[in-house]
């Protein structure tokens, strides 16, 4: 059977010892001076894959496989307890990537699909200030940043400003930018206005 002729794979892993990482699993923390801390014994993973409904042997020996996957073929992971868990002292605990396509993708028929507990950053925020003066008074500013019609803008004052506020953040797909606007023209600077841009569906 070639790779090409691969259109759904299954893989159930039971985790038998410790946790399944992709790849791989960080060295734990070392122990503290003076106290009693018990041994590190490696994770002992168990696979049971199947590919096109056909069984083979498990793994016993903690050996984690690898599947190329090509476009239009799927990769179905099936495990109990935790389906991917990476966990790293320093550094990126799991990195999800694709060039053309989803990084991520977090699914949850009747539960929470993403949790995150911690703080989170977003590449496609930022803060703006609108440079206005007694000589040239404003009212906008421009955000240079590639959107598609799909973007979805929210920009708010981080800062009271009485009788100013923000009434619009209007995108420009071809100029590739976005114009946050407030209600009146101003003579000062004023800001910082936080910015944050998203996808629809």
């Amino acid at each position: 059977m070639t790779s090409a002729q691969v259109r759904r794979s299954g893989l159930v892993a039971a985790l038998v010892v410790g946790i399944l990482a992709a790849g791989g699993c960080s060295s734990p923390p070392r122990c503290p001076p003076g106290a009693s801390c018990p041994g590190f014994a490696p994770p002992h993973v168990a696979f049971i894959p199947t590919i096109n409904g056909a069984s083979f042997v498990p793994r016993k020996d903690g050996h984690v496989p690898s599947y190329r996957v090509r476009p239009g073929e799927h990769l179905v992971m099936r495990i109990a307890g935790f389906g991917v868990a990476g966990r790293a002292s320093s550094g990126t605990g799991i990195l999800g990537d694709s060039a053309n396509g989803t990084g991520v993708l977090a699914s949850s028929a009747n539960a929470t699909a993403l949790k995150v507990s911690g703080k989170t950053q977003f590449s496609r925020s930022g803060v703006a200030t609108v440079a206005g003066t007694s000589v040239a008074p404003k009212n906008s500013v421009k955000v240079s940043l590639p959107i598609t019609g799909k973007s979805m803008m929210t920009a708010l004052l981080q800062k009271h400003v009485a009788g100013v506020y923000v009434v619009a953040a209007v995108p420009n797909v071809t100029g590739g930018y976005f114009t946050i606007y407030l209600n009146k023209a101003v003579t000062t600077s004023v800001g910082p206005i936080a910015w944050m841009v998203t996808e629809m569906p």
